[in-house]
């Protein structure tokens, strides 16, 4: 499901030759963790401007994916974390956050 959904995003900006910016998608590593992706990509135009090549990087955002959907997470905290470009989050094993 989470393929279709990707893939039909993916093939409209495609169409169009526009960038990815800030597409979310979810992943399962092969322990079954669920990790969610940030994907951000230029297309690289050839010769008549046709994109033969989409060049890009993915982020891990599992962190902050998990603190916006977390009743943990308060509305300023998730206002702060949609305007950082960068942070560092302290976590212990047995909890996703301290003091929880």
């Amino acid at each position: 499901m989470e393929a279709k959904r990707v893939a039909a995003i993916f093939s409209e900006i495609a169409a169009k030759q526009a960038p990815i910016k800030d597409l979310e998608k979810l992943e399962y590593q092969t322990n079954g963790e669920r990790i969610v992706f940030s994907t951000n990509a230029v297309p690289i135009l050839h010769g008549e401007g046709s994109s033969k090549v989409t060049r890009g990087v993915d982020k891990d955002i599992t962190s902050a994916s998990r603190c916006r959907t977390s009743s943990y997470c308060c509305d300023e905290c998730i206002r702060t974390f949609n305007t950082i470009q960068d942070m560092i989050m302290i976590m212990d094993r047995d909890s996703d956050y301290p003091g929880t």
